[in-house]
């Protein structure tokens, strides 16, 4: 009994001091969002946004609502993102879209880091930024 009562509390005492350190350093998170639409003006609803830092060490995801409006989030809902400079890229609901003619279709650059020439800089405000997907 005694041995058990010395584990658990020892158990505790490291509980508790990992509590006390906690999980590293904490980064601050500035608010991102903004809309996504198509090359006609029309809100694109359902699509994901990504972000990734330049030094790949942050990036985050959004779905787009039915406006077109989106907002970053990296441990929390609506939490943002830290500073930093982040490349953009936005998928459409269903990939093939982006090739089919009419209101859907849009320049599949916009999907791939490399190519989409989109980029977002946090620098301690909050970002709104406006994304129109030119054909």
């Amino acid at each position: 009994m005694v041995f058990l009562r010395a584990i658990t509390w020892r158990l505790l005492l490291l509980g508790g001091a990992f509590l006390l350190a906690g999980c590293g350093p904490r980064l601050e998170a500035y608010p991102v969002s903004g809309t996504v639409s198509l090359p006609d003006g029309s809100p694109l609803a359902a699509a994901i946004v990504s972000m990734d830092s330049a030094d790949q060490s942050v990036s985050a995801t959004a779905r787009t609502d039915e406006q077109g409006r989106f907002s970053m989030t990296t441990l929390r809902p609506g939490d943002g993102l830290p500073r930093g400079t982040y490349r953009v890229v936005v998928v459409p609901p269903d990939p093939v879209d982006a090739d089919r003619p009419g209101p859907q279709a849009f320049d599949p650059k916009f999907m791939q880091y490399t190519t989409s020439g989109l980029e977002v800089i946090v620098d301690g405000t909050p970002v709104l930024i406006d994304i129109r997907l030119s054909k």
